[in-house]
């Protein structure tokens, strides 16, 4: 897991003007649990406004590149304006494209944000039973995703998966081949 934060750092180099998002370290659960690990991780924000759609994007290519299980977890505060470069639906569809999951969870009470939202189904985690619950939903979610490696070149609309034969990755143990 890894933490992103939405208010981009601004730099320029080689006179080219840029803005990259903070992100964590790895983190895994041998740090504790995501309840734990929310309330504890910590960093002073740059100045300047939250860019949540453009960080919402940059945390779907860092989750790309990974080659593991994953989803981008956008977790929103009572945010009431994005002065993003890029519109809500544009990093929703990138994701898509990139086949990253986006799981939207909700810290404010219900009663306190927005009736809608540009982000979809937004999920409530605004008290300690409702963020575990959110929690579960997105390590079902993770438990559901499969990752396969093919040897050689092969169209992947070619590629089929015959069944659902027993394998377990973590003893390198495969299936018999059929």
């Amino acid at each position: 897991m890894r933490f992103l934060w939405a208010a981009p750092e601004h730099s320029t180099h080689s006179g080219f003007s840029h803005c990259l998002f903070p992100m964590s370290e790895d983190l895994t659960r041998d740090d504790g649990g995501v309840p734990f690990l929310a309330s504890r991780v910590r960093r002073i924000f740059p100045t300047g406004e939250s860019r949540i759609a453009d960080a919402v994007a940059a945390a779907g290519l860092s989750a790309a590149g990974r080659n593991w299980r994953r989803a981008v977890v956008l977790v929103l505060g009572s945010e009431k304006t994005d002065p993003s470069d890029i519109p809500v639906a544009e990093a929703r569809r990138y994701l898509e494209r990139l086949g990253v999951p986006l799981l939207v969870w909700s810290v404010v009470a219900p009663e306190e944000r927005a009736k809608t939202s540009d982000w979809g189904p937004v999920e409530d985690a605004s008290t300690r039973l409702r963020l575990g619950r959110a929690v579960d939903r997105l390590l079902d979610h993770l438990d559901d995703q499969r990752i396969v490696w093919v040897d050689g070149s092969h169209l992947p609309q070619r590629i089929a998966v015959a069944s659902r034969a027993p394998f377990n990755a973590l003893a390198g143990e495969t299936a018999p081949a059929q």
